[in-house]
């Protein structure tokens, strides 16, 4: 109910400040609370018509919304010319896109300290720009073992800073190659032995591993062990 926090004793059709039973505060005319026609604010008023429908009724009404935002959304994209030609993956494209804003852009998303906090933009108007851009430029992805990578880790979500690259080229791509020695090393040592992984060698030479050792060890060879 609207508790009133000024004098009624004005014009009906005067406005004063009120706040409903959930804390909510608005402006109403004097006349509709005198009159019993506003009662409360509208979001606990559609609360109070929700709850007075059955439960399984609601759960119809909400199928049925479901299935229109459904259908509309279908019609809005039926005869977009990217759904035509690349069907679902423009779609899965602007997911990606989406994802990649919200990283550089949301400082609520768990990445975004790795992105948006250390500078990394969004170059792009929109999630669907980002998505016409890459299949216009770099085309579908070539194979699942593929994955969108920015070229220059220092830069952001740009024009010309796109490829589709594999897992290995991305972790020879990765900022700690750049910033210290050990990394450039253990890229060398990548180049000589591809059957390791980046963190296998990361952990032999933290173990103090010479690169001669890394180069005669077993793939599956314990870190202790020097051979």
């Amino acid at each position: 109910m609207w508790t009133p926090l000024g004098s009624l004793h004005v014009s009906t059709r005067h406005k004063i400040k009120c706040r409903c039973q959930c804390g909510h505060e608005s402006y109403v005319r004097a006349r509709e609370i005198l009159d019993g026609k506003s009662l409360r604010c509208r979001s606990c008023s559609s609360k109070l018509k929700s709850q007075a429908i059955p439960k399984h009724q609601r759960v119809i009404y909400a199928k049925k919304a479901s299935a229109a935002a459904a259908v509309a959304a279908s019609l809005r994209c039926a005869n977009h010319p990217y759904v035509e030609k690349y069907g679902e993956a423009y779609k899965q494209m602007i997911r990606l896109g989406a994802s990649a804003k919200q990283r550089c852009t949301n400082r609520n998303s768990g990445a975004y300290p790795n992105y948006g906090g250390r500078g990394i933009t969004f170059g792009f108007p929109s999630a669907k720009a980002f998505a016409e851009w890459v299949l216009d430029n770099l085309g579908r992805k070539p194979s699942e073992t593929y994955s969108l990578d920015r070229i220059d880790n220092s830069r952001g979500y740009e024009p010309g800073n796109l490829r589709w690259a594999t897992r290995t080229e991305q972790a020879r791509n990765k900022r700690a190659y750049r910033r210290t020695q050990s990394g450039e090393r253990i890229r060398r040592l990548k180049d000589q032995r591809p059957d390791l992984t980046y963190e296998t060698l990361r952990v032999w030479v933290i173990k103090g591993a010479t690169d001669e050792d890394i180069l005669a060890r077993k793939k599956y060879a314990h870190p202790s062990l020097r051979y």
